[in-house]
């Protein structure tokens, strides 16, 4: 999520809205009921999947759900694609 213009009250309820889902469902069940599902699509063709290394191994993120240092961000190449899927 990009940061807001000053005032911008929408950005705002969104991040909260989001915020909120994750606390109830996490990883890739909060992203397909927010933005729906891809089919025929998977996370690691998708531009906002991202690839850190760190200690001798990959970690694999998405950036519209969130990166952290911990393994509730892990993300999955092979994952059904959610609807903000964008090819690579």
């Amino acid at each position: 999520m990009t940061k807001p213009v000053f005032g911008d009250d929408d950005w705002i309820a969104r991040k909260h809205a989001l915020k909120s889902l994750k606390g109830s469902l996490k990883g890739l069940e909060a992203m397909h009921a927010r933005y729906g599902a891809r089919p025929g699509h998977t996370c690691g063709d998708c531009v906002h999947f991202i690839v850190n290394s760190g200690h001798e191994r990959n970690y694999f993120k998405c950036a519209l759900y969130g990166v952290t240092n911990g393994p509730g961000t892990d993300w999955r190449k092979k994952n059904a694609a959610c609807g903000k899927w964008e090819q690579r």
